[in-house]
């Protein structure tokens, strides 16, 4: 606690304490206070002065600003007041300003400060240097220790795992952050560490298994058929018998497989068919407050905007001068239903409001086709898009204003993908992009400039993949024509490691993450081939092999019971689901009938998993819908 003390509390300016005190004058000063008094006032001042013509007392602040004496009406000269004068006002007699709180003391004007100090009705204070809060301690110290013990800001020790926890943060620790907290199980009435509950729920406690197996896989069990049913409940009967250990890892080893297996039968069996009237380039899930389960779909001549539980085309944006060649949304804090469009005839950048269909802006200054498009994060304003074109060119835009803020060169031929990279420990925001030219280029947007071109590529470029690790996020992947793949330290501009990875062209690299593994990247190519790779080592993990054409895209799926699981389409019609780490084909989409140019997975009614692919056979595949049509 910060204490201010008595003497430093009490150093008061006289003149404020005359003004308290004027009030609390005793009767017995009456008579001889009219000649004391200020004339301006009619106050009593510790330290007062004279006209030099007149002599009449002021105090000092009433006559600072005067030049002419307001009683005698001459020039304004102020002398100093006698001494015998200054003593008589000293030794006025004033009941102490505490009196209403109780204080029967009465004082001088030469000894009220001093009473002030010790008089024990005198407010004292201390403020808090923890939270700031300034305290009453009248009483002695007693509320200063008072309100140290319950201070919220105050770091306290926790008694469990000993970490120091603010004691407003204290009970949300226990209950939620600390693994050292002893809790009792519900159901079995067992004392344990928190950080053991998952473990005492699946493994140990009885009525928890049969919980889990009740409740968090009710809807799993559901799908399977009836003898495994009939072999569910045996398996729960000898858990409750204790003649197999009731642990929950005993009967996931059966299930999960069985479980993996209807749901990719049932994203087989289970689509619905949204036609279009051409070949559909780009899908991309529309995240609108609205409506968070629609799908935008970009052709050369249309953008639609479809609803997955209907069906229904919300919205159709068509143009017969100019080509769409690229489409995303814009994430505004008020208003999210909004896409920009990059165009291949009229080179320019269209602002659509995607629930009236129409033009907001557009941006003009690129000289050929806009093919490529990203929304920035920069200095926290979400205004900004960075386009490439095939101008060789990447342009910075302010949306607000359509202001063209600055122009990226470097590239010598068209530029295909843009990244951006969040800021790092510098403070420098990065923007990453990948031509025909065999070049990635890493521009700090910031100044404006290239900060590092990564050469090394013998080839176009034709994919490139900023790695999630836990340790940065500044590796790159990238893949080229001639079937090499790069990886990059994209903050010092280095090559980490290359190998050649196929025999043809590198079309799509995606990151596998489970079980904690973080080096594994897939790579799919025009040589018909999938392959698992460890990028730290170059080390090739897994060749998979089931295509009968160029493999053109990946995507991860992220299954609730398996997370090992990618999809793969082709220009065989086809999209395989694998299992990675065994190389197996778990199941085959095969509905399309010409080559497959875009595929996403998204999540909807209740979490339910659904993959959308779209083709050159201007058709698009909801896989996972509860309706069969087609």
């Amino acid at each position: 606690m910060e204490v201010i003390p008595r003497n430093k509390y009490m150093l008061i300016e006289k003149n404020s304490i005359i003004s308290k005190l004027n009030s609390n004058l005793c009767n017995e000063n009456q008579d001889i206070i009219k000649n004391y008094v200020c004339s301006f006032c009619f106050h009593v001042d510790r330290k007062p002065i004279q006209c030099h013509c007149c002599e009449i007392l002021f105090c000092h602040d009433c006559v600072s600003d005067l030049s002419i004496c307001p009683t005698c009406s001459q020039n304004f000269i102020a002398d100093q007041v006698g001494k015998r004068a200054i003593q008589t006002i000293g030794s006025f007699k004033f009941k102490c300003p505490n009196h209403v709180q109780g204080c029967e003391t009465l004082t001088t004007l030469d000894d009220v400060g001093t009473h002030m100090i010790n008089c024990k009705y005198t407010l004292r204070i201390a403020k808090c240097f923890i939270c700031q809060m300034l305290v009453d301690t009248t009483n002695e110290m007693k509320e200063i220790n008072e309100h140290v013990k319950t201070c919220e800001e105050t770091e306290i020790v926790c008694d469990s795992c000993e970490k120091k926890v603010k004691r407003k943060f204290m009970s949300n620790h226990k209950n939620k952050d600390c693994d050292y907290h002893k809790i009792t199980c519900d159901m079995c009435k067992n004392t344990f560490y928190k950080k053991n509950l998952s473990n005492h729920l699946r493994e140990v406690c009885l009525p928890g298994v049969m919980g889990v197996l009740d409740h968090e896989y009710e809807k799993k069990i559901k799908m399977l058929n009836e003898s495994f049913r009939n072999d569910l409940e045996e398996v729960k009967r000898s858990m409750q018998s204790k003649s197999v250990p009731y642990n929950l890892n005993y009967f996931m080893n059966k299930l999960k497989p069985m479980i993996l297996a209807e749901e990719i039968k049932f994203l087989s069996e289970n689509y619905k068919l949204l036609k279009s009237k051409e070949q559909v380039d780009v899908i991309f899930q529309i995240k609108w407050t609205k409506n968070d389960t629609s799908i935008l779909s970009l052709s050369e001549k249309s953008i639609k905007i479809w609803r997955i539980e209907t069906s229904e085309c919300l919205q159709s944006i068509e143009k017969e001068k100019d080509s769409f060649m690229c489409a995303i949304q814009i994430k505004w804090d008020i208003d999210d239903s909004t896409i920009a469009v990059g165009t291949g005839i009229k080179f320019q950048i269209k602002l659509y409001n995607i629930e009236t269909g129409s033009i907001i802006k557009i941006l003009k200054k690129h000289s050929d086709a806009v093919v490529c498009l990203r929304q920035l994060k920069w200095n926290r304003d979400k205004s900004t898009i960075a386009s490439g074109s095939r101008d060789s060119t990447i342009k910075l835009w302010n949306i607000n204003n359509s202001e063209c803020i600055f122009t990226l060169t470097g590239h010598t031929s068209p530029v295909h993908s843009l990244i951006q990279m969040k800021p790092d420990s510098e403070g420098e925001t990065l923007l990453i992009s990948r031509g025909d030219d065999k070049e990635i280029r890493v521009w700090d947007i910031e100044k404006a400039q290239c900060k590092y071109n990564l050469v090394g590529h013998t080839s176009s470029v034709f994919c490139h993949l900023l790695l999630k690790l836990s340790k940065n996020t500044t590796t790159l992947a990238s893949g080229c024509q001639d079937g090499l793949i790069a990886i990059w330290n994209v903050q010092s501009g280095i090559c980490i490691n290359k190998f050649q990875a196929h025999s043809t062209i590198v079309h799509s690299i995606i990151q596998m993450i489970w079980n904690k593994n973080e080096s594994t990247i897939v790579s799919a190519s025009q040589d018909k081939t999938i392959k698992l790779w460890n990028f730290e080592t170059g080390e090739c993990l897994k060749v998979l092999k089931g295509h009968s054409n160029n493999v053109s895209r990946l995507i991860q799926i992220k299954f609730e019971i398996d997370d090992r699981i990618i999809a793969s389409t082709s220009n065989d019609t086809f999209i395989n689901l694998w299992n990675v780490e065994t190389g197996e084909i778990l199941g085959t989409l095969n509905q399309h009938t010409k080559p497959i140019n875009s595929i996403i997975q998204m999540k909807w009614k209740s979490d339910a998993l659904c993959l959308i692919s779209a083709g050159n056979d201007k058709k698009v595949f909801i896989w996972g819908h509860k309706t069969n049509s087609e």
